[in-house]
C-alpha cells in the first residue's frame, strides 16, 4: 500500500470468542475510512525456508508462508 495513501498497523489483540480477529488494519489517509482485514493460511503446511537469497522475494533463512486476506465481514 503506497504511504502517501495509507496508514498500515497491526493491532496487538487478543481474540476471544465471540470477537472477531483483526490481523491488519488500514486507514484511508484522504477519508479517514478503516478497512479490517483478516488472514488466513492459503493452504495448510504450505511454508517454506529460502535456502538462498530470491530477488523480489526474500533473503536465505526467510520464511514464505502463503496467506489469503479477506475484507473482515464485520466492518
Amino acid at each position: 500500500m503506497p504511504d502517501e495513501k495509507w496508514i498500515v498497523t497491526k493491532p496487538m489483540m487478543n481474540a476471544q470468542t465471540g470477537t472477531h480477529d483483526i490481523d491488519i488494519k488500514l486507514q484511508h489517509k484522504d477519508t479517514g475510512k478503516m478497512i479490517s482485514i483478516e488472514c488466513k493460511l492459503a493452504k495448510k503446511g504450505d511454508f517454506k525456508v529460502l535456502k538462498q537469497n530470491k530477488s523480489g522475494l526474500g533473503e536465505k533463512g526467510d520464511y514464505l508462508i502463503p496467506v489469503k486476506c479477506m475484507r473482515s465481514r464485520t466492518t
